[in-house]
């Protein structure tokens, strides 16, 4: 599954975090996900890593940010830069300014 399938609902940003290290390799299994919620309470290089790449998704429009009942929520953006052709118009316009 990619991130733009995991993130089709909004999450908490916990379970955005998770989505994102499943989506690059850092953890698994999918179906034991309470085993990585410890690292993403504490501070550390790996959890900051992946709040920057999230950032960054919503950054660039590919992941859409709010406000949630009890934190912060994530999901895939349907209006922003979804595909490969997207996002290489966005590089283009953003290296000529």
């Amino acid at each position: 599954m990619d991130l733009s399938e995991s993130l089709t609902n909004w999450l908490e940003y916990d379970s955005a975090l998770l989505e994102v290290g499943l989506a690059l390799g850092f953890f698994g299994p999918r179906n034991h996900p309470q085993q990585h919620s410890h690292m993403f309470k504490t501070n550390n290089p790996l959890c900051t890593a992946l709040t920057h790449i999230l950032e960054q998704l919503v950054d660039i429009g590919v992941v859409e940010r709010r406000d949630g009942p009890t934190d912060v929520e994530f999901c895939w953006s349907s209006k922003g830069a979804t595909r490969a052709q997207d996002l290489e118009a966005l590089w283009a316009k953003n290296t000529r300014t």
